[in-house]
């Protein structure tokens, strides 16, 4: 119902008539005047609720875009993540893989040493070293020395020896070298240590 309709019911009926524009012209006049202005403030006031209805539906558009695009950042977000995780455990292949040919290299090293004399394994451990300083170059390192100080983090003490060599708490052997890629242990070395 429009507000022109409520303002016609409220208005009276003698109000249209002669009569009473004659009996008080003034009263008649101001009346008018009121329901005039009420008729202008309805029409404004429905104007006003129609614009309200339409920035309401527009919020209500512009917060499901907003939504639309959240959960299409989040999704973005979501596979970034995952890709992330594929890449480490690639990474982590590849370390593994790298420790694997480091063992081998060191277990050939003796190997030539011991069936080919001196001269070829001084070559052999040449080119271990430098496949050694390659890796450290790519952040994986090897994490035990003999002299080296125990370190619990890096190093499986599985025996310990007495030897006046070496200070308390170090390295006397080295068992399996441990590595660590860029700071975290990869593998933990086997030690002996000396008391």
């Amino acid at each position: 119902m429009e507000f022109s309709d409520v303002l016609a019911r409220l208005k009276p009926a003698e109000l249209s008539t002669t009569e009473s524009q004659r009996r008080s012209p003034s009263l008649y006049e101001a009346l008018e005047e009121f329901y005039r202005l009420a008729e202008k403030v309805g029409k404004v006031g429905f104007r006003a609720a129609q614009g309200s209805e339409m920035i309401s539906a527009r919020i209500g558009d512009i917060g499901k875009v907003i939504e639309d695009q959240v959960a299409a950042r989040e999704e973005d977000l979501r596979r970034e993540r995952m890709r992330i995780g594929d890449l480490e455990g690639e990474r982590d292949r590849v370390v593994q893989a790298l420790v694997e040919v480091m063992d081998l290299a060191s277990a050939a090293a003796g190997a030539v040493r011991r069936e080919l004399g001196p001269e070829a394994g001084e070559r052999f451990r040449l080119l271990q070293d430098q496949m050694v300083s390659s890796c450290e170059r790519a952040g994986l390192s090897q994490t035990a020395r003999v002299g080296q100080q125990h370190d619990p983090e890096f190093h499986e003490a599985i025996e310990e020896i007495e030897t006046d060599q070496l200070p308390a708490r170090s390295i006397a052997e080295v068992i399996r070298q441990g590595y660590r890629f860029h700071g975290k242990p990869v593998r933990i070395a086997k030690v002996t240590v000396s008391k």
